[in-house]
């Protein structure tokens, strides 16, 4: 059964640009997803005879599917593209590590940038050193919690999993939108529907539309007129937004229109004296 001398110190998270606004070895919850993150891991040889040289790579798992550990790539729902203040085959000196001290004999690290694996030569009682990965977990399932590993992939067995685990912040919550919000963007033909204190574009309506993340309520309107139109990107920026034909059919105007400022024939009736006069005066003459 493989085996490795090597031991996991713990990890720890900060944002883009290395701030470690996490203590060690403490869980993140509710992260936003499209933002990159950079992940601490540090390990030692716990032999005290041999030297190690294994190859170190970070695997992550979906806790919330029940999935398998699985080596950090390029792609995946998390993956070693990240954009941050990393650079690959940087030296991580002891004064950039966040467990110098939990470390009896410290050897540099390295960054990770794109890149994933370390080989880093340690000797043995308790030398150990601590690597900073670049993260992206945009292609992350919200809500669901993941879970690292360091893998000693020479040997081909773990080194430990780490405790602090990192859960996305939920998806989206279904946006109604109202007919008093629908008919103030229409009748001012506005790019913009606000909803609260959140504004809406129509690129951004289209797409979370495209993706059945948005329901708008029309009141008194057959939702399945309403749910073929806003539901199509192009269709739904144009109709919904812009053309006259929403406006009509989401706030009805036509007939309230023509009741309450369609004042003509009662200015006809109430000012139009022309016609009484000239009866009275035909009257007199005969």
């Amino acid at each position: 059964m493989a085996t490795t001398v090597l031991e996991l110190v713990g990890g720890r998270y900060a944002n883009s640009v290395r701030a470690w606004i996490w203590g060690e070895n403490v869980s993140i919850t509710d992260w936003v997803k499209t933002n990159d993150l950079i992940l601490a891991a540090a390990y030692e040889n716990n032999s005290s005879k041999t030297v190690d040289s294994s190859t170190v790579v970070l695997r992550w798992r979906d806790v919330t599917d029940s999935g398998s550990f699985t080596q950090m790539l390029t792609t995946g729902e998390i993956n070693s593209s990240g954009n941050t203040s990393l650079v690959n085959d940087n030296a991580l000196i002891s004064s950039e590590a966040t467990f110098y001290d939990d470390i009896t004999t410290w050897v540099n690290g390295l960054e990770r940038e794109g890149v994933n694996a370390v080989a880093i030569t340690l000797g043995p009682a308790g030398t150990g050193t601590e690597c900073h990965w670049a993260i992206r977990t945009q292609s992350a399932q919200d809500g669901h919690e993941y879970e690292f590993e360091l893998y000693d992939n020479s040997n081909g067995v773990t080194i430990g999993t780490l405790v602090n685990t990192i859960t996305m912040a939920a998806g989206l919550e279904p946006e109604v939108i109202t007919p008093a919000a629908i008919s103030a963007v229409a009748a001012t033909v506005a790019p913009t529907v606000v909803k609260g204190s959140a504004s809406i574009t129509p690129a951004l309506a289209a797409a979370i539309a495209a993706t059945g993340g948005i329901t708008i309520i029309i009141e008194g309107m057959p939702i399945t007129i309403f749910t073929e139109r806003s539901l199509g990107t192009t269709e739904f920026t144009e109709r919904s937004i812009v053309t006259i034909t929403f406006v009509g059919r989401s706030i009805d105007t036509s007939s309230f229109t023509e009741r309450t400022l369609g004042t003509t024939a009662f200015t006809e009736r109430s000012l139009g004296t022309t016609t009484f006069t000239e009866r009275d005066t035909w009257i007199d003459q005969r």
